[in-house]
């Protein structure tokens, strides 16, 4: 067996989805680039492309395993990988506008991890 057969499915998607979160708050330049550099192509979006690929291969077969068990069936890999970098780090690459309309900092310790928290309950509605 291997590890990632040995680890709930469910547990693993959610512990990747809070530090995907949580490593794009470490890198905002990332969440910046996505957010203002990939709606054309260029040199920019084939460098998000090239390291979010492997990422977005390694975790399919956990996605289809936890869309086995009934959760995330309105979402395809590809969708929800795209709805992961909306929710996950649009609020982080957008922090002066996230603060004005929430409040707070999403920026924080404490507001990272409250938004890692936020991404994971949406979508896993708990």
């Amino acid at each position: 067996l291997s590890l990632q057969d040995e680890i709930d499915p469910v547990q693993l998607l959610k512990s990747f989805v809070r530090n995907f979160v949580l490593l794009s708050a470490k890198f905002p330049q990332l969440a910046n680039i996505v957010m203002n550099d990939c709606s054309k192509k260029g040199v920019h979006l084939d460098y998000v492309v090239k390291r979010i690929w492997p990422l977005h291969s390694a975790i399919e077969p956990v996605f289809l395993k936890v869309q086995s068990q009934g959760l995330l069936k309105k979402f395809n890999h590809e969708t929800f990988l795209l709805f992961l970098i909306a929710t996950g780090i649009a609020p982080l690459a957008l922090s002066a506008f996230t603060n004005r309309l929430c409040g707070g900092n999403v920026l924080s310790k404490k507001g990272i991890s409250q938004h890692a928290d936020l991404v994971v309950h949406t979508l896993f509605a708990e």
